[in-house]
């Protein structure tokens, strides 16, 4: 297990660092939504990253926090997320794509009356969605130990 969070870590590192110098262009925004086992609630900042030798591929690194209760235990987590998007252009008021990464969870519960818990875990995320601009929805599936849904809305400052 650590040897595969290691190499994670190390993959999720190569392309934060390599994205910006393939880059042509980077944008900034928020985010926010929802989370399904454990249910809670997502806010976080993004960023998107053109990459200038493959227009259709776009790299979107964000940091989240989320709130919410599982089985009555309160809890707190962040995650780290490395997602690349595969635009398909079929529209012009809209874009679909996929969407696949990784993702690093940091967990925390609170359970009332006994020590809390916490965990760190790592997973591969699968999903799509639709961009509308400085707008757009995504929905993802996480396999592995980390939230199994995640439906987001995020604003991209022009």
């Amino acid at each position: 297990m650590k040897l595969a969070f290691g190499m994670g870590t190390g993959v999720a590192l190569a392309l934060l660092v390599a994205a910006p110098a393939a880059a042509q262009g980077v944008s900034w925004g928020v985010r926010g939504g929802l989370t399904l086992d454990p249910d809670g609630f997502m806010f976080g900042a993004h960023a998107e990253v053109e990459v200038a030798e493959v227009p259709e591929l776009l790299i979107v690194p964000s940091v989240d926090v989320s709130f919410g209760e599982e089985f009555s235990i309160g809890y707190s987590a962040i995650r780290l997320t490395g997602n690349g998007h595969w635009r398909f252009e079929v529209g012009e008021n809209f874009v679909p794509f996929a969407l696949g990464g990784l993702s690093i969870y940091f967990f925390d519960a609170d359970t009332p009356g006994l020590r809390g818990g916490s965990s760190t875990d790592m997973g591969l995320n699968v999903g799509g969605g639709l961009d509308f601009g400085v707008l757009s929805t995504e929905l993802w599936v996480g396999i592995s130990d980390i939230p199994n849904l995640t439906l987001a809305a995020a604003y991209t400052f022009p």
